[in-house]
């Protein structure tokens, strides 16, 4: 961040842009962590599931009433993509 002083950047704001900002960085900041930890429970759902599926493996999975097809390559990196079973 530039520590620019400048009187543009030192305009105090009215009462109620102070609050309107504090909401928004509030909201900002909760957001961050929501995405911290989604991220950090898809990294652990992906490293699980590259520990249980077999390199090379093909396999179709019926989960909550719809199909999938897991993909796994020989380095352990895969694709899921859900399928219509004929």
């Amino acid at each position: 961040m530039p520590k620019d002083h400048s009187p543009s950047l030192l305009i105090k704001p009215s009462v109620e842009e102070r609050v309107s900002l504090a909401v928004a960085i509030r909201s900002y900041l909760a957001a961050r962590e929501r995405l911290h930890t989604a991220n950090s429970a898809f990294v652990d759902a992906c490293e699980t599931l590259r520990s249980q599926a077999a390199r090379g493996q093909r396999v179709i999975a019926h989960i909550d009433y719809r199909y999938w097809l897991l993909e796994v390559d020989p380095e352990g990196n895969f694709d899921l993509a859900e399928v219509d079973l004929v």
